[in-house]
């Protein structure tokens, strides 16, 4: 059964698999580094001899003295994880409530046991409602023909939770506020948009516009006279399904049109960063996509301690992460895990799969842990802080793909770039990074970089709370790069002023402005891009 990670106030200890306190984790994995040689228990060694333990979460080796910070990362995660799910829940319920009024509104309130409601005509459920509970608001505001002049009569301001102190000053004071050695850079003005009842699932995408727009309107006064017809407000997202339209009408974007059928008014089709810079571009706005892919990490491992490793690794817990025994509840299963093809979401793990009372729920697929290493996402992560700080890229030429710059400097723990938020797009979900943070520790290694992200699935009301009391914030808004474990990535930024002529055309076909990972990639993309502009 999938299953969110547990709380992370304890860690498991990569060796004995006691549970601990997460700050005495650190001292009880050194009582098992002085050991003698001769034991079993031999650490990895990596670079200059640092000793380093597996994690049971993701499997990276982690240099010691990191431990305790990588399972705190988990932990964010697995808060982040649980908010989601009890969120969906709530969302969920509400769409419940909302369906089955409609239903009975529709003739379709008869039931039978596991079954969905009847209707004489087979035709109606398909006629009525296509797309779900909320659909009959969006396909009454459908404009057949989204013209600009259409739309802006159309339009209509999207509702989001206003905060009582705008979220970058409040986001400033409580970064301040902490302790330790940091360095944080924050975007210029932007609003937290999150996903309402009827959005859930498919939203994140129209979501993450809205709050690059709400910056735009902000901060360019230009940019915010040409947006959407100067009303200045940012719309909602039947008004943008329709701009969109309008984009792909226009010229702008004609892959993209063609792969989503070039309708999405009154759907829930998926959007993302090239749909929202297809939108942007119709009125000028300079809005690039950059592409990451990431690659496997290498971990340089001494030649005498090779043999320390092989070791270790045999030893090393095989999981299926989130993914519990519905027998014994452990969680995640280790070693082989055996997945029902009889019943749906029922997994045993091998202590449990041999009993009799097994056997009722059989037969099973016996799947062994797939061990993928975290993936290396360091180009996305120097771009990011690059963008935010106005450091020079190392191979900078002047030209346009090159992230915007500013003369300002980072010269405070704390300071406001003022530059755009960027839309960060990964499969399933996309969020919003509003800053970065550089933490420095107290000994001698590398500084983790913290992303600052808004995700559309956070409820603003308990984040307005969180800052203004210094209280929990930092499970909401940081996330440490750890976190990074899809393999693509893309970036959506926008470059002051507005396009005219030539470049304005250009922007119509979309390509990726530069791309980050394996050689042989970025050259077929390049490649795939040229083709299709031709």
């Amino acid at each position: 059964m999938a299953a969110n990670q547990k709380d992370g106030r304890e860690a498991t200890c990569p060796i004995c698999q006691d549970k601990l306190p997460l700050n005495e984790i650190e001292a009880h994995v050194q009582v098992h580094f002085g050991m003698s040689q001769d034991n079993e228990e031999e650490p990895i060694l990596i670079g200059d001899d640092i000793p380093t333990v597996a994690c049971l979460q993701c499997g990276e080796d982690v240099a010691l003295d990191q431990y305790a910070s990588h399972e705190a990362a988990h932990s964010l995660q697995a808060d982040e994880d649980a908010a989601s799910r009890l969120q969906r829940q709530h969302d969920e319920a509400e769409e419940s409530r909302h369906f089955e009024a409609l239903q009975s509104k529709f003739g379709m309130a008869e039931k039978s046991p596991g079954r969905g409601g009847k209707c004489s005509d087979e035709e109606h459920w398909a006629r009525e409602r296509p797309e779900g509970p909320y659909a009959d608001q969006a396909r009454a505001r459908r404009l057949d023909v989204p013209t600009h002049m259409a739309i802006c009569k159309a339009q209509q301001k999207g509702q989001f939770y206003e905060m009582q102190t705008a979220i970058i000053p409040l986001l400033k004071q409580a970064l301040s506020a902490q302790q330790g050695k940091f360095q944080a850079i924050l975007s210029g003005p932007v609003m937290h948009f999150q996903g309402s009842p009827g959005e859930v699932g498919w939203s994140c995408g129209y979501k993450n516009m809205q709050m690059q727009i709400s910056h735009l309107l902000q901060q360019d006064k230009a940019v915010a006279e040409a947006l959407f017809g100067g009303c200045g407000y940012v719309p909602d997202v039947t008004s943008l399904q329709a701009w969109l339209e309008c984009a792909w009408a226009a010229g702008y974007d004609p892959m993209g049109a063609e792969q989503l059928g070039r309708k999405v008014q009154g759907t829930v089709k998926w959007v993302g960063t090239t749909e929202a810079a297809a939108l942007l571009r119709q009125f000028g706005v300079r809005a690039h996509v950059v592409d990451f892919k990431g690659v496997p990490k290498e971990k340089a491992q001494k030649t005498d301690a090779d043999s320390s490793a092989r070791r270790s690794a045999q030893r090393r817990p095989q999981v299926h992460h989130n993914v519990e025994c519905d027998s014994c509840g452990l969680s995640p299963i280790r070693g082989t895990r055996y997945k029902s093809l009889t019943r749906q979401n029922y997994d045993l793990c091998e202590g449990c799969r041999y009993v009799d009372e097994a056997d009722s729920n059989g037969p099973y697929e016996e799947i062994a842990p797939i061990v993928k290493g975290p993936m290396d996402h360091s180009a996305m992560i120097d771009w990011v802080w690059r963008y935010f700080t106005d450091a020079p890229s190392p191979d900078a030429d002047g030209s346009s793909s090159q992230p915007p710059s500013l003369a300002s400097k980072l010269t405070g723990p704390v300071q406001l770039s003022n530059k755009p938020p960027l839309y960060l797009q990964h499969e399933g979900h996309s969020r919003t990074i509003i800053g970065v943070e550089k933490q420095y520790s107290s000994g001698v290694g590398q500084p983790k970089i913290v992303f600052l992200i808004l995700d559309p699935s956070t409820r603003t009301g308990p984040l307005d709370r969180a800052l203004r009391e210094r209280k929990g914030w930092q499970r909401m808004l940081k996330r440490g790069v750890e976190m990074l474990r899809m393999e693509d990535y893309q970036i959506l930024y926008c470059q002051p002023g507005l396009a005219t002529g030539d470049e304005l055309e250009r922007l119509k076909i979309m390509s990726s402005s530069e791309y980050f990972g394996p050689l042989e990639w970025t050259e077929e993309r390049r490649a795939e891009l040229n083709k299709a502009a031709a």
